[in-house]
């Protein structure tokens, strides 16, 4: 949809309840990457370049897949493939997160509600801004 619809600088509006929980047992890479890759860059072309053979090859996430059902350690890296639709977006705000400093980490701007997020990006692109939302179905639960 970014791709499509959002012009070049348009903000991204994403009502998330993003939270600081991490399943080290089956995600340890996950944490690898958001505590060290992630302060050195979010340019995932770059996180793949620099960092994919270290984490394909990384012992203890090797021993972790092979003998404690986590991930492949290279899932950590391939988890930062959707910023690659960030690209050409100016600004990101999540809307709600449970734990704000979490998307803050990413560089993105928060916002208390969805409301909130709106009059922010209003302001920054003005009163005509167009607005285009996609809906994705609640997941079960």
């Amino acid at each position: 949809m970014i791709d499509a619809a959002g012009a070049p600088g348009c903000t991204v509006i994403m009502a998330a309840a993003v939270r600081d929980a991490w399943d080290r047992v089956h995600h340890p890479s996950y944490v690898d990457v958001r505590e060290r890759v992630l302060t050195q860059t979010r340019d995932p072309y770059e996180i793949t370049a620099r960092f994919e053979d270290e984490f394909a090859r990384h012992p203890a996430h090797i021993d972790a897949y092979r003998h404690r059902f986590a991930f492949h350690p290279i899932h950590g890296i391939l988890a930062t493939h959707p910023l690659k639709r960030l690209g050409r977006v100016g600004r990101v705000i999540v809307a709600a997160p449970r734990d704000a400093h979490v998307p803050r980490h990413l560089g993105f701007d928060v916002a208390a509600s969805v409301e909130e997020a709106v009059a922010l990006a209003r302001a920054s692109h003005g009163p005509g801004a167009t607005i285009g939302v996609v809906e994705q179905a609640p997941m079960p639960g």
